[in-house]
């Protein structure tokens, strides 16, 4: 009996140590992903983004109607710094003017 209940407790504690460390690791991208979120809130962007899928549903699934999709976001956004897309969790910011790149260039070095 004795030998039943060690095996048996030994498959539990690698059962919660497998839990633990997952619920470790979605906590940690969570709150990645929220902390961004939260970063580019005040940054235009293209439309509402899913939690996750960001504004992937929004696009066109033809290649000639995404390309066309694009300019129309540019010609519409033309007046604006930056734009903000999100591809699944990753954000992307579109610049548009000179001034802004500049801005960005000599901040990294």
């Amino acid at each position: 009996m004795g030998l039943i209940l060690g095996a048996y407790t030994l498959g539990f504690v690698g059962a919660a140590a497998c839990v633990l460390l997952l619920t470790w690791l979605t906590y940690q991208l969570l709150s990645g992903y929220l902390h961004s979120w939260k970063q580019l809130k005040p940054i235009p962007g293209i439309g509402v983004p899913y939690p996750l899928l960001g504004n992937a549903l929004q696009f066109k699934s033809n290649a000639g109607d995404f390309f066309c999709q694009l300019v129309g976001y540019t010609k519409e956004f033309q007046n604006t710094p930056l734009l903000k897309v999100w591809i699944g969790p990753i954000p992307f910011l579109i610049l548009y003017h000179a001034e802004t790149i500049e801005v960005f260039a000599f901040t990294a070095l």
